[in-house]
Formats: structure tokens, C-alpha cells, sequence
């Protein structure tokens, strides 16, 4: 076997360079031998390195040194020094203070203070000798990536970021960034493009590089993708673009077109014009792929006509819903849309049970874990989320187009939450010619958070059979009327008690704030409940019933300002005094507060959307409850990071929930964000109760407003 060895010496040849790969030839600094290398390393030629590896002798190229890892021969300044003592979390007992002046009086010969001066670098910094004799132990431990990891940490990357980094591109970080600083972009999380760019400054990177400039269309790029496009008109990308680099060129534009090209070109973007349009549409490539499959997934034909054998059975359904499934029995794929009341959910159930009496394999889903769990309460069979159905484990999904789902008939609901990302997913899992599949959901509500709009350009496109229940239901009550009712532009007046409620004489932001205020400090939801059919009275219980809904998270009514108000009346409750966070620092979670989960976590099984309670703090640990199961996390960990307090809440990330009372911010502060679709999506989140909060103007004109934004897309060209 190959002994390790390592060799250090210059490079005096590049064959190939690449982030994470080279090959060339280097001149050994004790024998003066040249000799090629090739692996794991950035390379430039003079570039002084030290290489780890083994000699190997190349079927082709001969003997030459395989490269398993690389230390650069660099000298460390003292903010870079600084910097590392500051931010590494190995390093116990040393802050900014300590950290400065440990760098600023022996940076210059620290490798030599470490070995020789401990004590008084002790003295110097303020601690134990103990805790200088640790950092010299982690100092030689970590040396061959410490040169590295201290030059990253002067740009000002956090230890993860740089953690990150050093995964993604070896030791050969430094000398990648020297030569081209927006590698980094896709290789750090949370480092966009502005930060990104502030470092780029740094190292002295002109504003007119070609990799810069390319950087700055593939952010704006993914910038249309944040805001629910898959696509971005070609003039509005250049246009953006340009505001972006800021390059000071009277003829920025045309060289941003240019390069546009070239990532076009390159394959890193698309272009596509569709029919009788005259501009083109710009994309990532996996979204004009995902598009084009669910083009060709939604419009597959199957005439075979499975349920026919049981078309007798559908006496009790109206005859919006008997279309519906004389629809579903000749459709491989086919929707069911219709607004609050309408009776979906009953035809799903009746789909669902028929199909199983006569021995169908029939698999129901939803995008979101509530919705998934009203679905399994309609008594229609068990229920999942989409990536739980799927198998996905944070990493890799176990049903694909190789291993299918085993269903004859699958059952999708809450569709207008699913974005192009997951409906590709999910269908890349389906066999078509065995599985019929029903895509359920309410085309009224807000589109999904993320890219695409599935849900709405299927319909308008006729993609696939389609048919709308419009009439509401005998049975469905004041809340699902009067929330229909907001479809045809009218907010109804208090209608029932105890059901349906519009304050409409909030004057200001202040009114709106002081009325929460007032109410959830004096809990007049107490007052309020719903009466069960054994005319018992369940008053709501104002932290695990009662949700607030707003438009926006900025602003004195934003769920930022509510969340931190109404911690603080819930707080007092409880006998506890919470000052507010300084700056832009998110408030503390604290035992009894009502917690969000932001994004979905494979490994506790909490995902996107769920809500829990706060229950315990034990100094080390808090501990949450989420729908019965309890979950105990470090203060500080990742799994905290991803909670947010949640008395407030969009209507957006409410979205696939009910509560039993729902409070709706309408107010005209935020009138650029109200719409009807908002406000539909909002009162619909109520099971028992909806009071519509604000000024009348703000909440008659989300009433009448109809959205115009539309988001861009490649199914809505009908591709």
C-alpha cells in the first residue's frame, strides 16, 4: 500500500484547473524535482503549496502524485488571527477583546508564541494559561485548513459559512476566491449575492468581470423564482440586472445581454418563445424541464373507464358533483375546484371509499401535514404529506419514476398550494397507466409560496378535464356563505353571533393594535366559543384556538410588532415580564409561547407550517409540543433557529390550516398587499369563528380588489 506523504514545493505547470479538481506539475522544494500531480486542489501555476497524498503510477500519464488534500504556505495577518479566535467554536474564553489583542501583539511570530510564550500570552489575553495551551492544541490539530479557514473569517463569513466552504472546495478556497470570488455563490448558504458582492470588493474584484456579471443575471434570475416565477421576460431580467451590478457603463446593458447569451449558451439558463409572443422567457433549465413534464403529465388521455362498474352508487351527490365523478371514472387526470362550501371534500370521501369497497388501491395526500390531517378526518382513509408519501428524507426520495406509487387511484388535495418543484416531484412517482389521478384544491386562494401556479394555469389552459362545484352546500353554515360571499366583492356585516364578525372603525394602525390589545388582554375570547350538538358551550381558548392573520411581517401591524405584543400580554399572564428584543434580533422563546416551524425538518419529522406551544425551559434544553408529540431542543440549535413565534401569522403560511377562530388584519396601511384572493384565503382558515379587523375602506376595497399581478410561467403559454 502507497505511504501518505507530503510534499511542498511550486507549481510550475496547470494542465486543468477546476474548484475541486486540477492536475500539472510541481517543482519539489527539497530536491528541486518536477513531478505531475493531480487531485483534490485549485492549482495555478507559481502558486507555493504543500500537497498530501500518495504516488501513483497513472495507466496513461505514468507516475505521479495522487492529491488528497493541500495546506497552503501562507502567512496569517492579524485580523485573520482575530478573526478565527473570534468565531471558531472549538475555542472556549475568547472573545473580540482578547481575541484583538492575542493577534496584535504576537501575530507576527504566533506559530513560535504558541510553542514558546504561553504564559505570557496568557497574561496578555486575561486568562488561564490553560486556555492558551487549548488553542495551541486545536492550532496544530487543525493547521493544514487553519491558514484558510482565518483568511475566510477576515471577509467576514461566519464559521458555518466557512465550514461550508471548506466542504465544498477544499483548502484551494483561498487561492479560488483570489481568482474569481462569485464561485462562491451556491456553494454558502444564506451568502447571496449582495454580501457575495461585499466581499468580492474585498479581494479587489472589478465590477465589470465576466463572472460577476454572470453572478448578477443567475441572482436575478432566482430573485423572479423567490416571487413565484418559473420564468422571467428577457428585458425585464437585462433591465434588473443592470439596477443590480450597478456597473456605471453607458453600455451596461449590452454587456449584460452578452453575457446573457453566454450562460444561454452554456446551457446554465434557457431561453424559450412561445407562440405568437414576441419576447423570450428566461429560466433556470430544471424549471422549463419541470414545466414541460407536467405539460405532458396533466394532458395524458386514458379512455378506459374503470368506474363505471359502480356509477349506480352516486344517488346522494348534486349535480355539480355527479359531473365530477362521471369525470373522474373517464379521466387519467382530471380536477375538482370549487370555493369554501361547495362539497369537495364529501365527493373526495365518497371517491376514496367507493373506490376501496371495490378493491382499488386508492392513496391520498396533501402538500401540508394539517391538511393531510383533515383529510384523514373526512373518515376517506389514512392520509400523508406529499414528501412523506414519497419517502423523502431530507436527502433522497424512495418513490420515483423506477419505484412508483402502488395505487390505482390518488387523490390530491389543497392542489393550489403545490408548487412546479413538488407536482413534478410527486407525478415523476406516478404510473400512468395504472393510477388515475384527482387533483383537488380551491383555485380562489392564494397561489403557493413557492414558484409556479399548477393549479390556476391547468384550468385556464384545459390541460386536463376540470369541472367547478359552485354550489354551497344546505349544511355549510354563515362562515362558508359569507366567505363565498367575498368571490362576488362584498364583505357581509355581522351576520350570526359568534360566527362571523367585521370591525370595520379602526381608524389607524393604533386602533387596529390597541383592539388586539385589549381583546387577548382581557380575553374576551372567553366570551366567544362554538356550542356542540349536545348544546354544550366551548369557549375558545385564546393561545391554542385563536389566530391572528396580517398581510405583511413589517409595520406597526406586521405579524413582527403583533407577535412581539401579544408575547408580551401572554407572558404577563403567566407572571413573566419580557422586555423587547433590541434592533432587528428575533424575541425570545420562551415556556407557553405559540411557535411556527419555517422549514421542514426530515430529521424531527416537524415540517413547514406546523404549529406547537412552548411548554418548558430547562436552561439547556426548551421543550415543544406539537400536535401531541413532544420534541426537546438546545437553546441556541438549528431546530430552534427554525421556529418563530406565531401569534401572528401571512395568510400565506396559514395556508392548508384550519383554527377554530381566526382574526383578519385588513387594514388600508396595507393596502398595496390586499386583494381578494388574500382575503378569501384568510376568513376560509376559520372553522367556527372569523372577525375581519380594520378600516372599511382597507376591508371593502380587499373585498373588490381582484389581483393583477400574475405570475410568469411556462404553462400559462400553454406549452
Amino acid at each position: 500500500m502507497a505511504t501518505q506523504t507530503e510534499i511542498s514545493g511550486t507549481i510550475t505547470r496547470v494542465y486543468h484547473a477546476g474548484s475541486t479538481w486540477s492536475s500539472g506539475r510541481l517543482r519539489d522544494d527539497q530536491h528541486g524535482q518536477e513531478f505531475s500531480f493531480s487531485g483534490n486542489l485549485f492549482a495555478q501555476v507559481n502558486q507555493r503549496v504543500t500537497l498530501q497524498g500518495v504516488f501513483d503510477q497513472h495507466p496513461k500519464f505514468g507516475r505521479q502524485f495522487k492529491v488528497s488534500g493541500v495546506a497552503p504556505l501562507q502567512t496569517m495577518d492579524a485580523q485573520g488571527i482575530a478573526a478565527y479566535l473570534e468565531k471558531c467554536p472549538e475555542i472556549k474564553h475568547i472573545g473580540p477583546v482578547k481575541a484583538r489583542r492575542l493577534a496584535h501583539n504576537f501575530a507576527a511570530d504566533w506559530d513560535t508564541a504558541l510553542d514558546t510564550r504561553t504564559s505570557e500570552m496568557a497574561a496578555v489575553a486575561g486568562v488561564q494559561e490553560s486556555v492558551i495551551m487549548a488553542i495551541r492544541h486545536h492550532w496544530r490539530t487543525e493547521q493544514h485548513t487553519i491558514a484558510t479557514r482565518s483568511w475566510l473569517a477576515g471577509l467576514g463569513l461566519t464559521f458555518h459559512q466557512i465550514e461550508k466552504l471548506i466542504e465544498a472546495l477544499g483548502n484551494g478556497a483561498k487561492a479560488i476566491i483570489q481568482v474569481d470570488p462569485y464561485v462562491l455563490l451556491g456553494h454558502v448558504p444564506d451568502f447571496g449575492f449582495s454580501r457575495l458582492d461585499h466581499v468580492a470588493r474585498q479581494t479587489g474584484a472589478s465590477k465589470t468581470l465576466p463572472s460577476r456579471i454572470r453572478a448578477g443575471i443567475i441572482h436575478t434570475v432566482r430573485e423572479a423564482l423567490d416571487q413565484g416565477h418559473t420564468c422571467t421576460m428577457s428585458r425585464e431580467l437585462i433591465h434588473e440586472a443592470n439596477l443590480l451590478l450597478a456597473m456605471d457603463e453607458l453600455d451596461s446593458k449590452a454587456t449584460i445581454e452578452r453575457e446573457l447569451y453566454e450562460l444561454v449558451t452554456r446551457g446554465a439558463l434557457v431561453s424559450y418563445t412561445p407562440e405568437e409572443w414576441a419576447v423570450d422567457l428566461i429560466a433556470l433549465p430544471v424549471m422549463l424541464a419541470e414545466e414541460k413534464f407536467l405539460a405532458a403529465f396533466l394532458r395524458y388521455t386514458d379512455e378506459s373507464e374503470a368506474y363505471l362498474e359502480y356509477a349506480d352508487e352516486v344517488a346522494d351527490l348534486n349535480e355539480d358533483q355527479m359531473a365530477a365523478w362521471s369525470m373522474v371514472r373517464k379521466s387519467a387526470v382530471s380536477i375538482i375546484t370549487g370555493g369554501a362550501g361547495t362539497g369537495k371534500s364529501y365527493l373526495i370521501a365518497h371517491l376514496a371509499n367507493s373506490g376501496a369497497e371495490h378493491g382499488q388501491k386508492v392513496l391520498l395526500c396533501a402538500p401540508t401535514g394539517k391538511a393531510a390531517k383533515r383529510l384523514e378526518e373526512l373518515e376517506a382513509g389514512p392520509a400523508a404529506t406529499i414528501h412523506r408519501m414519497l419517502g423523502f428524507d431530507g436527502k433522497d426520495w424512495a418513490m420515483n419514476a423506477d419505484n412508483p406509487l402502488d395505487a390505482d387511484l390518488l387523490i390530491v388535495d389543497e392542489v393550489s398550494m403545490m408548487d412546479t418543484s413538488l407536482a413534478c416531484r410527486l407525478f415523476s412517482a406516478v404510473d400512468q397507466a395504472r393510477t388515475r389521478v384527482v387533483l383537488v384544491g380551491d383555485h380562489n386562494q392564494l397561489p403557493p409560496v413557492g414558484a409556479g401556479n399548477v393549479l390556476r394555469d391547468a384550468l385556464a389552459q384545459k390541460m386536463c378535464p376540470s369541472t367547478e362545484l359552485t354550489q354551497v352546500m344546505r349544511q355549510a353554515g354563515t362562515l362558508k356563505r359569507n366567505s363565498i360571499e367575498l368571490l362576488s366583492g362584498r364583505v357581509a356585516p355581522d351576520t350570526e353571533k359568534g360566527v362571523w364578525y367585521r370591525v370595520a372603525n379602526l381608524a389607524t394602525t393604533n386602533d387596529v393594535a390597541a383592539w388586539l390589545d385589549e381583546a387577548f388582554r382581557t380575553n374576551a375570547w372567553a366570551r366567544l366559543g362554538w356550542t356542540d350538538t349536545q348544546g354544550q358551550f366551548h369557549p375558545f381558548d385564546a393561545l391554542r384556538d385563536v389566530q391572528v392573520l396580517t398581510p405583511t411581517h413589517v409595520g406597526p401591524i406586521g405579524t413582527v410588532a403583533l407577535n412581539v405584543m401579544l408575547q408580551r400580554i401572554f407572558q404577563a399572564a403567566r407572571g413573566v415580564i419580557v422586555e423587547p428584543p433590541v434592533g432587528k434580533r428575533r424575541p425570545s422563546i420562551l415556556p407557553g409561547d405559540k411557535v411556527i416551524q419555517t422549514k421542514n425538518d426530515y430529521k424531527t419529522g416537524l415540517m413547514n407550517g406546523a404549529s406547537g406551544i412552548c411548554v418548558d425551559d430547562s436552561g439547556k434544553e426548551l421543550t415543544f409540543e406539537f400536535d401531541g408529540v413532544w420534541h426537546a431542543f438546545k437553546h441556541g440549535s438549528d431546530e430552534v433557529k427554525r421556529l418563530q413565534l406565531a401569534y401572528a401569522m401571512t395568510a400565506h403560511k396559514a395556508q392548508g390550516s384550519e383554527y377554530p377562530c381566526v382574526v383578519v388584519v385588513c387594514h388600508k396601511a396595507h393596502s398595496f398587499m390586499l386583494h381578494r384572493n388574500w382575503l378569501y384565503t384568510a376568513v376560509t382558515r376559520a372553522r367556527k369563528c372569523a372577525i375581519v379587523l380594520g378600516d372599511g375602506w382597507g376591508i371593502k376595497n380587499a373585498a373588490e380588489k381582484v389581483e393583477s399581478a400574475k405570475r410568469r410561467t411556462f404553462l400559462s403559454t400553454g406549452l
